[in-house]
């Protein structure tokens, strides 16, 4: 069982997710009784994210790139809905109403909302969502 809980932490850290990390804290504190092997699960991760701390630091940082460009993909969805508000521009359509939305260091326009809510407003009209 011990090699799949460090398995487990390490596949945790690489999925570079602040929820799914706050999420493993939280159930390991919970989950472990004895603090030794607190102390010991604790310590592993700390090993982990010292090897992974420049990019752990990037991800955290505020204003990274892909907060910027979900923000303009959110303000293009809405843009969106704002001209099809009852019917949306139909099943798949969004990459097609945002192209005039350029994702960074790419030619392509976004290939989703980034959201669920404003992906099902956008394409399928505000009344479904």
């Amino acid at each position: 069982m011990k090699p799949l809980t460090f398995l487990g932490l390490f596949a945790l850290t690489l999925t570079y997710s602040r929820g799914a990390w706050l999420a493993g804290i939280v159930a390991i504190v919970v989950a472990v009784g004895s603090r030794r092997a607190r102390w010991m699960i604790v310590g592993f991760g700390g090993a982990v994210a010292a090897l992974l701390a420049p990019s752990i630091a990037e991800r955290l940082s505020p204003g990274t790139l892909t907060e910027n460009v979900r923000l303009d993909i959110w303000e293009r969805a809405l843009v969106v809905i704002a001209d099809n508000p009852l019917l949306g521009v139909g099943v798949q359509n969004f990459p097609y109403a945002a192209a005039d939305t350029i994702l960074p260091n790419t030619a392509d326009a976004p290939p989703h909302a980034h959201s669920l809510l404003l992906a099902t407003a956008s394409e399928i009209g505000v009344a479904a969502a």
